[in-house]
């Protein structure tokens, strides 16, 4: 099937759906704009996460003890956060048409998994839990924290470690955002339809528009029947 089929950029803004205008004015312009950062964090969170799990120090077994806690949060949470915001940015910038409630259910399950990864993130590196070397580890006078967490790097990896965090906060950060968009939309295009039933809002449409949209959709629809 040609990308075209698919890929129709005719349509395409960064201003988004107008219906999120619509529900704010304010804000509703700026979510694709956000969705797009996300979508950037999570590649450079996920470049990070390979560079850390490369350097990680094993404990004397080689990349036999790397365990699947060790890879969730590195590249499968932002992995999460990847293949949610490509999807998001098609609705936001290509179909400009997206449901604000589906946009609240992700963004705060999303806001809520980063927080808590970020959180479980930061206690081993810091403070009385510094790192511990694997050749420390086989001796039984060392002493390791409740909280320590045996794949956290040593020496320069350090900095690596440090950035997942940071990186992972400031996306936790973009997901509570877009969830205030997302709810403020919501808001308002209840009180916007509630206006137009009620009579306080007179909605106007503009027909020749709404003529060429629909003609629009409907060609490509079978463009995209014609090339199945």
């Amino acid at each position: 099937m040609p990308s075209s089929a698919l890929f129709d950029f005719r349509d395409a803004s960064i201003h988004g759906d107008p219906k999120w205008t619509r529900g704010s004015p304010t804000l509703g312009r700026f979510a694709p704009t956000v969705v797009l950062t996300l979508a950037i964090l999570s590649i450079i969170e996920i470049v990070i996460g390979i560079v850390w799990i490369t350097s990680i120090e094993s404990l004397g077994n080689g990349w036999g003890s790397l365990t699947f806690p060790q890879v969730i949060q590195p590249l499968i949470v932002p992995a999460m956060a990847f293949f949610n915001t490509i999807p998001s940015l098609h609705l936001h910038v290509l179909a400009r048409s997206n449901n604000p409630v589906l946009a609240m259910v992700f963004s705060g399950f999303l806001a809520a998994l980063f927080l808590g990864s970020a959180v479980v993130f930061l206690p081993p590196c810091t403070g009385k839990n510094a790192p511990v070397s694997a050749s420390a580890l086989n001796h039984t006078d060392v002493q390791i924290s409740a909280y320590q967490r045996t794949e956290c790097p040593s020496g320069g990896h350090r900095g690596v470690w440090a950035a997942m965090v940071a990186f992972q906060f400031i996306t936790f950060v973009g997901y509570t955002v877009h969830f205030l968009i997302a709810m403020a939309v919501w808001r308002g295009l209840r009180e916007y339809d509630a206006g137009v039933r009620g009579g306080q809002i007179i909605e106007l449409v503009d027909e020749e528009e709404k003529r060429r949209r629909e003609e629009e959709a409907r060609k490509r629809w079978r463009e995209m029947q014609g090339n199945l």
